[in-house]
């Protein structure tokens, strides 16, 4: 063995290694590498769904003296092709064979060191994602097909060449699968319980213990802890260490008991803070990183902001981050509007990097089917939900607990393969904490009306519910009855046909209208102030119809504008939009009903509308590409894929932008607004 060697897998590398392996359902132990004094290469696949997969490639520098710069290439033998656009950290030239040189900072390989890189790339659907040979200098020159990677094609698991050989440090890796998550390669979901903000004199620091985290495995049959370090506020991480030192011990607690932990950057605000969120997370990744266990969520609740232009930005930062460190554990990246716009950010997912989750929250009283109708819609585009908290009660986390949605919601995650976790194990009193005043932060809990609903769901929660790996485009029906148990949900080849069944008679156009329905329903818009000041606010007052003509009207109560700011919605209504003259903004659309009424019940499609805005005396032709979901036969859910840009010009509103700007005393208001909506109508 002159040119190839045989070398010591740290567990690290076998981790990442198996999960590879278990993601492609190969039967290997490891996977052989080529290597010679130079480096070692490795090809592995992060994750693949029907048409697509997304992989790394790893060069381990084994020689005594630095790698200065490196250059390798591969070649496909079959249908898989790199996507263009989707490498990152590489210069990536040619189109099978591929040429990946180093870009200007990732050249330099210190002895020991690694540098990788990953893209995303299709192939023929059902089919295996291809492992190629690596060839270049860096990787120990051309190899022949007896030393390749692993064989292209794929072969099933077998018992006799996995566990035995590989051992394991922690739960069963979790890997992401187009809109599922696999444990150990296996279609899945787990279930536990969040503790409160961690922050200095809040009350819930006695809860942020091994032993604590014992007892939730021993008596909630808990597979999963969430680690809620508070960052911002009062008693936060940012001005108290404590809260990370409480964090650590919950993550302790959860690899001693062999349970997932999430650690979770939780505020409202976290790109305010990048900086502190990159360090914090690059320190987890550095102790915790080679633990199965763990689970990163990277931002809590975002507020109305934008997901593209704020939120996605800040994830793929931090997520650099974590993978230069980490590249193998889940992230989860928080959603618009306290993470309940998983819709908007299915529409512009992040990709690049693999095994990257979004999170959705609900909370019973509040959150009904119009939220598990945009979970559904998420999913049908093919990105996987994790709800990392859920209450019983009202939004505000008080209230009675509401059985019957909660149940409907329970129903919905295990379908749908939904891991999740109860908010919140704290003895504090509102109606969504689990425990009772005064119970112990140790365990031997008694439980309030809340804890106990969480308790018996969790302990009945299967780890496993699944066979292999879905479609993307699978999804169970958001519309389930609130009877439902977990049992009597269809296995998704029954859905399939089911929907079918119903395309026929799910025609919008029928016997009288469609209301809008405002309760479910926003609108939004982005104002930017001083160049670079960017804030997002709504109206509370929507109406509008869709008539049997495809004529499609919303109707906007500018009165009803809210920026969360008293005075600035004062001003918003007397200079800018002179609401005393001009109480509404109305948009009329011709719809395609042909296009409407083809969409299967379930199923989603992309229509584009033409027509008018009527806004401060003015109509403007406008035209937009919407997302039209069919969520049941009377219930269609219309959201936009892009921002619709309305500019103050069009409709004589200059004056109005200068009177604001004067008002203020600032040095620029923009006259441009990004608007983005989802609409809801209902058979009437």
């Amino acid at each position: 063995m002159s040119r190839l060697k045989t070398f010591v897998l740290s567990p690290t590398r076998v981790r990442s290694l198996r999960r590879a392996a278990s993601i492609c359902g190969l039967g290997l132990a490891m996977i052989a590498t080529s290597s010679q004094v130079n480096a070692a290469c490795t090809y592995t696949i992060e994750s693949q769904w029907d048409n697509g997969f997304s992989a790394k490639i790893k060069i381990t520098n084994t020689n005594s003296a630095p790698i200065s710069s490196w250059s390798i290439g591969w070649q496909y033998a079959g249908g898989n092709r790199v996507l263009a656009g989707s490498a990152y950290n590489v210069n990536l030239t040619g189109s099978n064979p591929y040429t990946a040189t180093n870009i200007s900072w990732n050249g330099n390989i210190p002895v020991g060191g690694v540098q990788d890189f990953g893209f995303q790339g299709t192939k023929t659907a059902g089919s295996g994602a291809e492992i190629p040979a690596i060839t270049g200098a860096a990787c120990g020159g051309p190899v022949t097909s007896s030393s390749a990677a692993v064989s292209s094609t794929p072969v099933r698991s077998s018992t006799s060449s996995s566990s035995s050989v590989i051992p394991t440090d922690g739960p069963a890796a979790i890997s992401v699968s187009g809109n599922k998550m696999l444990f150990g390669g296996q279609v899945g979901s787990i279930s536990g319980a969040s503790m409160f903000w961690s922050n200095t004199g809040w009350g819930a620091e006695k809860y942020y213990n091994a032993q604590a985290v014992s007892w939730l495995k021993s008596d909630w049959n808990a597979k999963l802890v969430r680690a809620a370090m508070g960052v911002n506020d009062t008693g936060g991480y940012l001005t108290d260490p404590s809260n990370k030192t409480r964090v650590m011990a919950v993550v302790d607690g959860a690899i001693a008991n062999d349970m997932y932990v999430i650690i979770d950057f939780h505020t409202h605000l976290a790109q305010n803070y990048k900086a502190q969120s990159i360090a914090f997370f690059q320190e987890m990744a550095t102790k915790y990183g080679n633990k199965t266990n763990v689970i990163y969520e990277i931002y809590n609740e975002p507020l109305q902001v934008s997901w593209s232009a704020v939120i996605k930005p800040y994830a793929i930062d931090v997520i650099k981050a974590i993978r230069a460190i980490d590249p193998d554990n889940l992230i989860i990246v928080g959603t618009p509007t306290w993470s309940q716009d998983v819709d908007v950010a299915a529409l512009d997912p992040i990709v690049g990097y693999g095994n990257i989750a979004y999170t959705l929250h609900f909370y019973a009283g509040t959150h009904k089917q119009s939220l598990r109708d945009k979970a559904a819609l998420a999913l049908s585009r093919g990105i996987p939900l994790f709800v990392t908290e859920w209450g019983s009660t009202d939004a505000s986390g008080d209230g009675a607990v509401n059985v019957t949605e909660t149940n409907a919601w329970v129903a919905f995650m295990k379908a749908n393969h939904i891991s999740n976790a109860n908010w919140s194990l704290t003895d504090k009193a509102e109606g969504s904490a689990a425990l009772v005043a005064g119970s112990s932060g140790t365990g031997g809990w008694q439980l309030t009306t809340s804890g106990a609903l969480a308790r018996s769901i969790t302990q009945g929660w299967p780890t496993v519910i699944g066979g292999s790996s879905s479609s993307r485009s699978s999804v169970a029906p958001s519309s389930i009855p609130t009877s439902s148990k977990a049992s009597s949900v269809a296995p998704s080849s029954v859905r399939s046909s089911a929907a079918s069944s119903r395309a026929s008679s799910s025609s919008i156009v029928g016997p009288g209208s469609w209301q809008l329905s405002a309760t479910d329903s926003y609108l939004n818009f982005v104002t930017t102030k001083n160049s670079h000041t960017i804030e997002v606010h709504k109206f509370d007052s929507l109406s509008g119809s869709l008539t049997n003509a495809g004529v499609a009207t919303l109707s906007v109560d500018l009165a009803s504008v809210n920026t969360a700011n008293t005075l600035r919605d004062q001003r918003l209504r007397d200079l800018f939009f002179e609401t005393g003259l001009f109480p509404s903004a109305i948009a009329t659309f011709n719809v395609n009903t042909a296009a409407v009424n083809a969409i299967p019940v379930g199923q989603s499609a992309l229509v584009d509308l033409a027509g008018t805005l009527d806004l401060h005396g003015v109509a403007a032709l406008m035209s937009t590409k919407v997302l039209v979901q069919k969520a049941t036969a009377t219930r269609v859910v219309v959201q936009s894929v892009a921002p619709v840009i309305v500019r103050s010009a069009d409709h004589n509103l200059t004056a109005g932008v200068e009177a604001l700007r004067s008002a203020v005393g600032i040095a620029s208001v923009s006259g441009i607004a990004p608007v983005d909506f989802v609409l809801v109508f209902n058979a009437q």
